[in-house]
């Protein structure tokens, strides 16, 4: 009798099959992922392409806004509409539209020639001028906002009311030197027309100190001409700051108090920071607290720029009045001075020194 043996099925060729399969399905699920990502980077890439050409869009249309306000200073755009737009582009048609097709262009620019604060960095080796004036409305008080450029510094302060000096070591003075430095502010007024002459200058200086404040929203107070080269406190607190949920622009604050009898006159603020560079921001009120236009010295321009379907927005302040140099001391020099202090005890003439006599300290030779 013959014994049956049942043979079992060679498995092998189909655990190959499985395993083909396997990695098959693994490599093609890299390559998707791989071209996937490579999409993503091709759109990244256009996209930063589009927002850079749409950020040049949106310059060239600063420049224009800025280009047409030097022969119309008074000019305003306050709407998106064609009609504005035109009288800005028609004046610079090949930067208004940057390519051939008309896909890279500005598409709204807006001008406010009277902003209700005007936006400067005061730096520490270098005054700014900023002309004050409100038209035909008088103007009660001056606020001067400001803090550290320096965004690791702005929201540093001293906590000293004593107007301490800053030291290098915090804990002497309770002043980091890295901080919010002093914002010397000088103030001057003229007449109506702007002409300044001596017997109406009434020139007054203030330190505005960057004292801190557990106060919210509130500023420290200085009356013009009344008083002069005074230190005044700036109630520093990061929360009066406007991106904090505050009222005023920067952490620091001071308000001026201008008299009645000064209220109609033109203003000239002199800002120069110390021991560091100062964002300030300074508005004008008149006596029922209305925040004035400020005209004449600063627009305001908002320009959107567009690159096919993406868009980029500037907001930038320029000058309306022309710039000059004023003077920082009253006698600046190229080369060295030579000084020459001669004391005397009980009275005494003093003699001009004689520049060629060789006991003269000042001996030219």
């Amino acid at each position: 009798m013959k014994r049956m043996h049942k043979r079992s099925p060679n498995q092998s060729g189909f655990v190959s099959i499985m395993v083909t399969l396997i990695i098959m399905t693994i490599l093609t699920l890299i390559l998707i992922g791989h071209a996937r990502i490579m999409q993503r980077e091709k759109a990244q890439a256009l996209d930063r392409e589009l927002s850079t050409q749409a950020y040049y869009a949106a310059e060239s249309g600063v420049n224009d806004a800025a280009a047409y306000l030097k022969t119309n200073p008074t000019y305003t755009i306050n709407s998106c509409d064609n009609t504005a737009l035109n009288t800005i582009s028609s004046q610079y048609p090949t930067r208004a539209q940057l390519s051939a097709a008309g896909d890279v262009r500005y598409t709204c620019v807006l001008i406010d020639p009277s902003p209700s604060d005007l936006q400067y960095t005061a730096a520490t080796d270098k005054s700014i001028i900023v002309p004050v004036h409100s038209g035909s409305s008088a103007i009660d008080t001056i606020n001067v906002s400001w803090e550290a450029s320096d965004s690791a510094q702005r929201d540093l302060f001293t906590t000293n009311a004593s107007h301490f000096l800053p030291q290098k070591n915090s804990n002497i003075g309770n002043w980091p030197w890295q901080a919010t430095g002093v914002l010397r502010t000088s103030i001057l007024s003229s007449n109506d027309t702007g002409t300044l002459s001596e017997g109406n200058l009434d020139d007054r200086t203030y330190f505005l100190y960057p004292l801190k404040s557990n106060a919210v929203n509130s500023r420290g107070a200085v009356t013009y001409p009344t008083q002069d080269a005074t230190i005044t406190d700036g109630n520093c607190n990061v929360d009066s700051r406007q991106g904090n949920g505050g009222n005023f622009a920067y952490a620091c604050n001071v308000s001026i108090k201008v008299s009645a009898a000064t209220a109609n006159k033109i203003f000239y603020l002199r800002l120069k920071s110390t021991y560091t560079a100062s964002n300030v921001a300074i508005t004008a009120k008149d006596s029922s607290g209305n925040t004035l236009p400020l005209v004449g010295t600063q627009a305001s321009i908002d320009v959107t720029g567009k690159a096919n379907d993406v868009l980029r927005r500037i907001q930038v302040r320029r000058p309306l009045d022309q710039s000059y140099y004023f003077p920082e001391y009253a006698l600046q020099v190229f080369d060295g001075i030579c000084k020459r202090l001669e004391v005397y005890s009980g009275g005494g003439s003093i003699n001009a020194p004689n520049a060629n006599d060789p006991n003269n300290f000042c001996y030219i030779q």
